[in-house]
């Protein structure tokens, strides 16, 4: 039974419900695509612990090639999940060649979102070395970095769709990008509070083998088994993140009684 489109627009938890409803329904028809995603963010990640010394400079010229095509690997779960709250069928070979079709129109989306908070963040940088030059303290580093990135999210949450319209609605970068800024006009708030605790998630979901070293009181566990549990937990809790982002934008169309076409 199809999720999507929706009939009405959803509040609160009926929104969140509806999120998980489709991550319940999707999880193992996304394990494949999922399996291969998390692979690659390891092999990117720690690559050049399995390479001999030889190849480890080679390695970490490839890596960011590498990084390159596994970012439109990691949009293409949300064609897949578009798919899947369809109830439409949708071939790992159609999603490959989808995947293909949307890449130039993704980077390009992509880049024009991060043009502007790249200047943020370069400013940031400067106060940065300023702060170290001056020897701040420690928690003046850690409130400042907060500020930083809560400031860079709040700027880019007007276009955080526009790379999912990309490729679930087959549209041009420009296009994406103006569709996304109409959907969050007026819903500012609602998409930054929805979007920040999905994208948390993720973060938290990255980081945890490193935090669960660092505050763990005991021996630390050996690396291949705090690694391989987070992204254990990546695979499987992970997708929730991106059912809660197609879900709310979904409800934003359902609110904006706007017909997105695809292109």
């Amino acid at each position: 039974m199809a999720i999507f489109p929706l009939e009405h627009p959803l509040d609160g938890m009926k929104l969140i419900a509806a999120a998980c409803r489709l991550y319940k329904i999707s999880l193992l028809r996304l394990l494949p695509l999922l399996v291969l995603v998390v692979f690659i963010y390891h092999l990117f990640r720690f690559g050049d612990h399995y390479l001999p010394k030889a190849y480890v400079n080679l390695y970490h010229q490839v890596s960011w090639y590498v990084l390159i095509l596994w970012i439109p690997m990691v949009f293409s779960i949300f064609s897949k999940l578009d798919k899947i709250s369809r109830d439409q069928s949708f071939s790992g070979w159609e999603l490959c060649i989808l995947t293909a079709q949307r890449f130039i129109t993704l980077m390009v989306c992509l880049v024009s979102i991060l043009l502007f908070p790249a200047i943020i963040l370069a400013i940031g940088i400067i106060v940065n070395l300023v702060l170290g030059k001056y020897h701040a303290p420690f928690l003046v580093f850690m409130i400042w970095n907060s500020v930083l990135c809560l400031l860079l999210f709040a700027i880019s949450v007007n276009k955080l769709f526009a790379p999912i319209l990309v490729v679930t609605h087959q549209q041009d970068a420009n296009n994406a990008i103006d569709k996304s800024t109409l959907l969050v006009k007026g819903f500012y708030w609602r998409t930054f509070g929805y979007s920040l605790y999905a994208i948390l998630l993720l973060v938290f979901l990255c980081f945890l083998p490193t935090l669960f070293n660092a505050l763990l009181p005991i021996k630390q566990l050996p690396f291949y088994i705090t690694e391989g549990i987070g992204e254990l937990l990546l695979l499987l809790i992970g997708p929730w993140s991106f059912a809660l982002m197609l879900t709310q934008l979904q409800d934003l169309i359902s609110r904006k009684k706007i017909e997105i076409t695809f292109s």
